[in-house]
């Protein structure tokens, strides 16, 4: 669900509408930041509109998303234009309610890693997901796909493209691209030689 929070819609008109159409637990966010800024996971409804209040702050078109409960994020990046690369399939293991800002950035328990449990159709389910969204939107360059595997009824969600991928030495998208052989500079490189 997305919406425009400046449109002066009436708050209790905001609750209802994501209580029937998402419902609870669910997301609440800025549309347009990264790194989960402004981001308020939901579980009851008189949080509704603190969390779009606090999601307006940063932007104001805002979205309500349905809470994949019991969840893997799988996470894979790509590189290129004509000929696009795509990583090995990452994932996140962190102690937060969801992954937060404070999780992707301060918290040591936080650790990005291989997917080494991912294997087979769903595997493969990923990569061809990940090659028609990037189709689809003709994205170029560079970017990292998430989904969100709901392991309680064996269903993998597309959740988002990141077209301008963290690149920090805590970011998914430089982990994948080392963990595949491809040190930061010459990733760095590849990126820039490739879209000259």
């Amino acid at each position: 669900m997305f919406f425009n929070y400046a449109d002066s819609i009436a708050d209790h008109v905001i609750v209802e509408t994501v209580i029937q159409e998402i419902g609870l637990p669910c997301f609440i966010k800025p549309a347009q930041t990264g790194s989960s800024i402004g981001i308020s996971k939901v579980t009851e409804k008189k949080r509704i509109i603190p969390a779009v209040k606090m999601a307006s702050i940063y932007d104001n078109q805002i979205i309500a998303e349905k809470a994949v409960e019991n969840s893997i994020e799988y996470e894979i990046a790509f590189i290129g234009n004509r000929n696009k690369k795509f990583s090995i399939p990452g994932t996140i293991d962190y102690n937060d309610r969801f992954y937060t800002t404070r999780a992707k950035y301060s918290e040591e328990q936080t650790k990005l890693r291989v997917a080494v449990e991912l294997e087979g159709e769903l595997k493969e389910t990923i990569y061809k997901t990940a090659k028609t969204m990037i189709e689809l939107f003709t994205v170029k360059d560079l970017g990292r796909i998430d989904f969100l595997y709901d392991k309680n009824n064996d269903l993998l969600y597309w959740n988002e493209i990141n077209t301008i991928p963290g690149f920090t030495e805590k970011s998914m998208f430089p982990f994948l691209w080392k963990e595949e052989g491809l040190e930061f500079k010459e990733l760095i490189k590849y990126i820039l030689n490739d879209g000259i």
